[in-house]
């Protein structure tokens, strides 16, 4: 789903009056609060790291052209050896039905599912009301367009509980590492939440700033080569949201 063209020019104005000094001083006054999420964790020993890091999630996707697939009974176990931690586990679920998806949490022990692709998104009335419910929201690469979520035509998100669930904004092509023009990015939406796409040590402290998301989600970002997450980098990616 994309990000429909327009925008809100109260919010648009204060944004383009946001001045680098403001937003040094936004980031810092957001980054404490700001919660991250880790996605596309593969093995136990990573998933622990990234839980031990300070974590408030971490993702396993459940998609087998994702270079990040993993089984059941990986996600089984990665569940299991974080149940100390205060890091909670979701699954990112492409394009699969209501009866894969329940089954796969039930099966796993996940509390959380990541909608993506409208096969996914059109089963969150049939989910089961423990499963709370990430909705994913496609935004454009255009730069010359303004991007909006005011008119933006969510369809099944009017299932959602906004004291359980949350959107989550990402860009066209999902795991591609790359960004979305946050300058032209507006949103109006009453749920938490998460910025996706392209985020990097570089650029995340601009873009809690910018858009002082509930959590920042990152794949690409923390990772040595495609697939393979850098404990380091994840130590330090969470560092730099929390001010540690």
């Amino acid at each position: 789903m994309k990000i429909a063209t327009g925008v809100s020019p109260w919010r648009n104005n204060r944004q383009q009056k946001i001045k680098p000094s403001c937003r040094e001083w936004r980031y810092k006054k957001m980054r404490n609060k700001t919660l991250v999420k880790i996605c596309g964790i593969c093995d136990v020993p990573t998933a622990v790291a990234t839980a031990e890091a300070g974590a408030d999630f971490i993702g396993v996707v459940f998609y087998p052209d994702s270079k990040r697939n993993i089984n059941r009974k990986k996600a089984e176990e990665i569940v299991s050896a974080i149940k100390k931690y205060k890091t909670e586990v979701v699954g990112v679920f492409v394009e699969q039905n209501a009866k894969k998806i329940a089954e796969i949490c039930q099966h796993t022990g996940i509390t959380i599912a990541q909608l993506h692709g409208d096969s996914a998104k059109n089963t969150v009335s049939a989910l089961p009301e423990n499963i709370r419910k990430i909705f994913v929201i496609n935004v454009g690469y255009d730069e010359n367009s303004q991007h909006s979520t005011s008119n933006i035509k969510t369809g099944k998100s009017s299932f959602l509980d906004r004291q359980r669930d949350y959107f989550l904004y990402d860009g066209e092509n999902p795991g591609s590492g790359r960004l979305f023009n946050l300058d032209r990015f507006t949103t109006d939406t009453k749920f938490r939440f998460f910025l996706s796409g392209g985020l990097t040590l570089e650029n995340v402290s601009r873009a809690i700033a910018i858009v002082a998301p509930f959590a920042v989600d990152v794949s690409s970002g923390v990772e040595k080569e495609e697939g393979v997450k850098d404990a380091e980098l994840i130590k330090k990616f969470i560092n730099k949201v929390k001010g540690t």
